[in-house]
């Protein structure tokens, strides 16, 4: 075994040749001995019984021998007290470890961290799907202390590989990274043109790590010139429209923010394609006025409201200030009806979403498309529609369509439906407040 060769009297010197590559490769070893199943670790141990030491405590007591053999008898002894070695052997802890030996061996010499960093982007420069974690760990742990000059140049290089990485967690590791780097003037210009890469990732990734990358764009923003500045917040607004109904409420609510942030960037001959992304906005915004979590609420209402300032719709605004879903529904409705097909599309995907109310609000949405449109097609579309919603596992969303389709049936033959068509689609709330009686003043 390795550890045993090691503890061989072997000079320092001699072992320093050969040690930030043995060091690294026993490192990866210890990460790939912990991910292997319970069957493969008895199979090889079956046929090597002599051996006392499972392969994870293996490669952890081999690099605890290295160390002490080139003299780093006070960094072994660190990462004991620190649990750092405890942390290796076990799959849940075991990045942890890797932080801690990370941090540990900066305090070598300059030389010798350059060495080791060096050797980690080497290797990290081509995909390795069974080292490759604990490779950027132990690379961002040096990145983020080192004193090596040009190790953020080195660094934007591969992290555009990583950003799009299939390994979880990798994509979070690397954007948290970038946010460390954004947050210091010396670091955070030379990430700029990672903001494609960062913007390209934010559709694959994870939640966790959608909430960061947002973080490291806003920081980004306050770099870029004027017009640098207004095509960047052009080329973002669609991809952060796509996160308004991210599972994650924080997400969701970060994305509404910022797409309002971004509406006030674009300025010149971006402003008129801009329109068409704002356009594409408001119906999701409406919807979300009844999302189930307040703070994702308030977020579209205080988006839809600057929407309408973007758009020089005073009565948007008021609407929006006023948080009244069906009155705005019905305005933009009145406002846009060459654009009926596009809402319809809009809100059909709002019958698949996990929140209740927004499905019931789009049923009520669809419903009122049907009242607006005659063409026979989209009419016999909608009656599909609705009758898919009619198997919906929420009583009242089922409930809703099936009446739905029922009034959308009758209008077809009644003369007197409007009346009643509008006050069964009403929110019960508006119901409640103009049903009331009248007082006399």
């Amino acid at each position: 075994m390795i550890h045993e060769m090691l503890q061989q009297s072997l000079c320092p010197r001699e072992v320093e040749g050969f040690f930030p590559q043995l060091f690294l490769v026993l490192l990866c070893q210890v990460s790939f001995s912990t991910e292997l199943k319970n069957k493969e670790v008895l199979a090889f141990w079956k046929e090597n019984q002599q051996d006392q030491l499972t392969p994870v405590r293996s490669a952890v007591q081999s690099m605890r021998v290295l160390l002490r053999n080139v003299g780093f008898e006070s960094q072994e002894l660190a990462i004991k007290e620190q649990g750092g070695w405890d942390n290796l052997l076990h799959a849940q802890h075991h990045l942890n470890g890797v932080r801690t030996v990370a941090r540990e061996m900066m305090q070598t010499s300059r030389r010798l961290r350059s060495t080791l960093f060096y050797h980690l982007l080497n290797h990290l420069s081509v995909e390795d799907p069974m080292s490759e974690m604990v490779a950027m760990v132990m690379f961002v742990e040096m990145l983020n202390c080192t004193d090596l000059g040009d190790t953020v140049d080195c660094a934007v290089d591969i992290f555009p590989m990583y950003l799009q990485s299939q390994c979880v967690g990798m994509p979070r590791l690397v954007l948290k990274t970038l946010y460390e780097l954004s947050e210091r003037p010396n670091t955070a210009r030379k990430i700029l043109t990672l903001m494609p890469d960062i913007m390209a990732c934010l559709e694959h990734i994870e939640s966790n790590a959608v909430s960061v990358a947002m973080l490291v764009l806003n920081n980004l923003f306050q770099l870029l010139e004027r017009k640098t500045l207004s095509l960047n917040a052009l080329a973002l607004a669609p991809k952060l429209r796509l996160l308004f109904d991210n599972e994650s409420d924080t997400v969701r609510e970060l994305s509404m923010y910022f797409f309002q942030y971004v509406m006030g960037l674009v300025t010149g001959a971006e402003q008129k394609k801009m329109k068409k992304e704002v356009w594409e906005s408001l119906l999701p915004l409406i919807f979300h006025l009844h999302d189930q979590k307040e703070n994702v609420a308030k977020a579209a209402q205080e988006a839809l409201s600057f929407a309408g300032c973007f758009l020089k719709w005073q009565e948007l605004t008021e609407l929006a200030q006023n948080a009244e879903p069906w009155e705005i529904s019905k305005w933009l409705l009145e406002r846009k009806r060459s654009k009926t097909k596009d809402f319809l599309r809009q809100s059909e995907a709002y019958l698949q979403s996990p929140q209740d109310i927004l499905r019931q609000d789009a049923v009520r949405f669809i419903g009122l498309i049907g009242q607006h449109v005659d063409e026979r097609g989209i009419r016999e579309h909608i009656k599909q529609v609705l009758e898919g919603s009619r198997k919906d596992a929420s009583p009242q969303v089922s409930s809703l369509a099936a009446q739905t389709s029922f009034l959308l049936e009758e209008r077809r033959t009644s003369s007197r439906f409007s009346l009643w068509w509008l006050c069964f689609l009403l929110p019960s709330a508006w119901r409640k407040r103009h049903s009331a009686p009248r007082r006399d003043s």
